[in-house]
């Protein structure tokens, strides 16, 4: 039994395809890990700026001659989200109990503990502030924007990736081709 000599490309394409593909799940990991750290922190910067700005309203207002209607504050966000991706709210007095809440905030996503700081709880990131009065501004937003926005740009990561191994496949093949031809 003859062996077939060994092809110069399928052994170019044999060494290759590993660490190509080694290097397309690191690049996508790499990509994936700071593009969520980056989202997380801007969407905690907003939902933190949206908590304190509530929470100023309240407290300015308290006990004024003017009580704004808390339950519209955010209602320019009807014209502008989606009805899954809107912020809620609540304003919870100093035992806990809701004293206001933001129109069509839904009671299952109040959070059961309300601690200062950031949480992520029922597939809705929180941002929970207290005045010094021991009141607090609870802020919830819907992560599916957030899970959206990582999943195209890692599409878009994946898609280049594959470009790129087709453009190189069809370099290599270019190449050893054009060799062959000098050899032979």
């Amino acid at each position: 039994m003859t062996r077939r000599p060994t092809s110069l490309l399928r052994s170019l394409t044999g060494a290759l395809i590993l660490p190509g593909a080694i290097v397309v799940l690191l690049g996508v990991f790499i990509v994936y890990t700071l593009v969520r750290e980056e989202y997380d922190e801007l969407q905690d910067l907003a939902l933190t700026s949206k908590a304190n700005l509530l929470l100023n309203i309240w407290t300015a207002s308290a006990g004024g001659a003017v009580v704004p209607d808390y339950a519209t504050l955010l209602d320019f966000e009807l014209d502008t989200y989606e009805p899954d991706e809107r912020t809620m709210f609540w304003f919870v007095d100093t035992a806990g109990r809701i004293v206001e809440q933001a129109r069509g905030a839904d009671p299952a996503l109040f959070p059961e503990r309300i601690a200062a700081g950031m949480a992520t709880a029922r597939h809705h990131r929180y941002a929970i502030v207290r005045g010094e009065d021991g009141r607090a501004v609870i802020v919830a937003t819907p992560m599916i924007e957030r899970n959206e926005a990582i999943r195209d740009v890692l599409a878009g990561v994946v898609v280049g990736f594959v470009l790129l191994g087709l453009l190189f496949a069809g370099a290599a093949y270019r190449a050893v081709r054009r060799s062959v031809r000098v050899i032979a």
